[in-house]
């Protein structure tokens, strides 16, 4: 057996984006006042950003953008922002009316008619540091097609309708090497849908993907999963940590006398969960917040789904199965088999709507598991209830950074009424800012539980691995401690 203290967690796990690892006031200037106000400053403009990322406007876009570029060049790490707003320039730029990923490029009497915003927004980019190979590409096209700062504007290149009609069409009869016999996951959605996932490679270029197939009898059921392909196609390369797509293909086929009716999703393939990644860990007790790469992994879920947020999809099923590791360790959401896409802007009669109680019971918000304890004792009561998607989101993956700071089972934990025994311990939790981010976003009333951009807002922008410490709270009395009361309080009405 290898000796733990030799296992180095970076094979089994991640680092997604570059952090400053060293004490924030280290490498700042000797005087202890100045040295205060930078950081003081460094978060007022980290909030100022966060506070620009919901607006669209492209005036806001440009402001935000010259922000980040000034910040980036007195070496603050801002790398949660950077994505995200360059990311919504990039749709500004390329898009119109996307409303379910048909990324349409604008005509070109609407690019002459705004050049400058065009030219002066790829500017600012232009100037910034791009790790991720995915948003470089995608700048350096745009750059190539339009032009930045002074630079003379080409002409546009619009791609037929044809053209974008095959963008995200792929046969895997004939495009794709996959063994047909041996699947990697099999499972039985209900009684009527069979949900089967296999490995391949494209054969055109080599690309590893994983190709879903729903299957059943009843074609309706399965087009239903049509419009999980429409929102991985609308997520596609908007942000590393969102699966690259590459298609939908809809088949019937005829068994004996059966006919039976096939979709298959395919995406980029990842090796394992976060899930199985922290059941790895857990043999060697290489804690997330031990090598401080928790802090990677919630910086980097949380930039996800503010852009969810912002786009009005709903997951609706958080949890660290579902969220999974790329080869190269960076994290993607994956299975958007429950999450919906409201196109509608949210307002205040968002709160009356009815919504299905979808999820895993365990990861569910209180609300939901409130009702689903309802619904076993009484099978009668309704599946539809009134609450705030995006609020239960937040509670869901609340609960999953619960789990990744203790690698401990949180079961019960969502129906845990009792608030002040929750936040007296999760106070106590080291680094405080963990403690802050877990008490917003696992606060059992919606109305008082944080948006996903509170969350984030919560995490400093630098950080050290020695800011985390268990030594004097042990991991497992909190989990064992919280569950037991939380078990002891349930309330089903």
């Amino acid at each position: 057996m290898a000796d733990p203290k030799k296992v180095n967690p970076a094979n089994t796990s991640l680092i997604s984006h570059t952090s400053t690892t060293s004490n924030p006031t280290e490498s700042l200037a000797d005087n202890p006042s100045q040295s205060a106000n930078r950081v003081l400053q460094e978060l007022r403009e980290k909030f100022n950003i966060y506070h620009d990322i919901a607006n669209s406007d492209k005036e806001i876009i440009l402001q935000s953008l010259e922000k980040l570029s000034k910040t980036e060049s007195t070496g603050s790490d801002f790398y949660a922002l950077k994505y995200i707003e360059i990311g919504k320039a990039c749709d500004w730029i390329e898009t119109r009316k996307d409303a379910l990923g048909k990324a349409e490029f604008v005509e070109s009497t609407v690019i002459s008619e705004d050049r400058e915003t065009t030219k002066k927004m790829l500017g600012f980019i232009n100037k910034m540091n791009i790790s991720s190979e995915i948003i470089k590409q995608r700048v350096e096209k745009l750059i190539a097609l339009f032009g930045h700062k002074d630079q003379a504007l080409p002409t546009p290149s619009i791609p037929s309708e044809e053209e974008k009609g095959k963008a995200f069409i792929i046969n895997p009869h004939t495009e794709i090497d996959f063994n047909r016999d041996r699947p990697i996951y099999c499972n039985r959605i209900g009684m009527i849908i069979d949900e089967i996932i296999w490995k391949g490679k494209i054969k055109s270029t080599g690309a590893e993907v994983s190709i879903k197939i729903y299957r059943s009898k009843n074609e309706e059921e399965v087009r239903k999963y049509e419009r999980e392909g429409k929102i991985m196609q609308f997520l596609h390369r908007r942000h590393p940590v969102f699966l690259d797509y590459y298609g939908m293909f809809y088949e019937s086929i005829m068994e004996g006398i059966e006919q039976y009716h096939l979709l298959y999703l395919v995406t980029e393939y990842c090796e394992c969960s976060l899930m199985d990644d922290m059941s790895l860990r857990t043999q060697f007790q290489q804690y997330y917040i031990n090598d401080g790469s928790y802090y990677t992994i919630v910086l980097s879920l949380l930039e996800g789904f503010i852009i969810l947020e912002e786009l009005k999809i709903y997951h609706q099923n958080i949890k660290p199965h579902n969220i999974f590791l790329a080869k190269t360790g960076q994290l993607k959401i994956a299975d958007f088999s429950n999450s919906t896409f409201d196109e509608a802007p949210e307002s205040t009669c968002t709160n009356k709507r009815l919504h299905a109680i979808k999820g895993t019971k365990i990861y569910m918000a209180p609300e939901l598991q409130t009702a689903m304890d309802r619904i076993i004792t009484e099978p009668k009561a309704p599946r539809y209830i009134k609450y705030k998607r995006r609020k239960a989101d937040v509670y869901s993956l609340g609960l999953t950074f619960l789990q990744l700071y203790f690698f401990m089972p949180v079961t019960d934990i969502n129906r845990c009424t009792d608030q002040d025994y929750m936040n007296n311990y999760l106070y106590r939790l080291q680094p405080p800012h963990v403690a802050i981010m877990l008490k917003g976003m696992l606060a059992f009333d919606p109305k008082f539980r944080f948006s996903f951009k509170n969350a984030i807002a919560a995490v400093p922008t630098s950080y050290s691995s020695q800011d985390f410490s268990d030594d004097d709270y042990p991991i497992s009395n909190f989990s064992y401690k919280l569950r037991k009361n939380s078990t002891s309080n349930l309330n089903t009405s």
